[in-house]
């Protein structure tokens, strides 16, 4: 029987050379034992993201120290007010620096911002509209009725709800009911006089209790109302049918556009 092992690798236990295969299997054996060892792939898990949720006060802002009264308040801008009013195609609401601190037609002071370090919580939000030309002597020629301009500023225009630089909602403007318009019958024609929705000071868009809109003091908010332009008109308005261009022809009719918001706001308890 030869003393070396047919099978030299078989006679290597451990790292150890067999004391029956001899010399051919030590030599085998350590060559085993000195080869790199390849590495193992271990299964990857995926840990969890944790991130930690802190307050923090930014440092424009001046934090509110002492007691504080909670009351519900009302902003308000009309828009138009009275005969030959216009309005542009894009209108800011609570900004307009020709209403702001004027208080027949807006109870802002500063263009989009609350005053003596205010916050304010916007739970709804409200339009109301007026149009009469019963009085005019002389119509505007070619211009649409009173009657007509409800429809125009219903359908044809929407709401953007901003704060900062974002905006963060939009609605059509058939979505915000009248909040106390005037609606029945002119005495003189017997015609129903037309109102964006019932006239009740209730009916308000209303936002869900958790999706509410807080201004923070120091910080803005502003509504801006567009209006959709150049539609197709057919042969009638050879350059399309623009809304706003037949809602401004209506110079001789009384215009009143008002929007407004409904909310709960924190005061300085001394100073507020």
């Amino acid at each position: 029987m030869s003393a070396y092992s047919p099978y030299p690798v078989a006679g290597f236990y451990g790292g150890y050379p067999s004391p029956v295969h001899g010399g051919a299997a030590m030599q085998q054996g350590q060559v085993q034992q000195y080869m790199p060892q390849m590495p193992v792939a271990m299964p990857q898990i995926a840990m969890p993201m944790r991130v930690t949720s802190q307050s923090v006060i930014p440092a424009s802002q001046t934090p509110r120290l002492g007691d504080a009264k909670v009351i519900q308040n009302e902003w308000y801008d009309y828009l138009l007010s009275g005969y030959g009013k216009t309005i542009s195609e894009e209108e800011g609401i609570f900004t307009n620096p020709e209403r702001i601190g004027k208080p027949q037609l807006t109870n802002f002071n500063k263009a989009g911002e609350l005053s003596n370090d205010k916050q304010f919580e916007i739970c709804a939000i409200w339009s109301s509209f007026y149009f009469d030309d019963s009085e005019a002597a002389v119509k505007t020629a070619g211009a649409p009725s009173a009657s007509r301009l409800y429809d125009l500023i219903a359908y044809y225009t929407r709401l953007i709800l901003q704060q900062q630089d974002s905006y963060t909602t939009v609605l059509q403007g058939h979505r915000i009911p009248a909040g106390g318009g005037v609606s029945g019958f002119d005495v003189n024609s017997g015609a129903f006089v037309k109102n964006q929705g019932d006239a009740n000071s209730q009916n308000l868009y209303r936002f869900d209790q958790s999706c509410r809109y807080l201004v923070p003091p120091g910080r803005t908010f502003a509504f801006i109302l567009k209006w959709m332009s150049r539609l197709d008109g057919g042969a009638v308005f050879p350059t399309g049918f623009n809304p706003l261009q037949r809602f401004n022809d209506a110079l001789s009719t009384e215009k009143r556009v008002c929007y407004g918001a409904v909310g709960i706001e924190v005061r300085d308890f001394v100073n507020g």
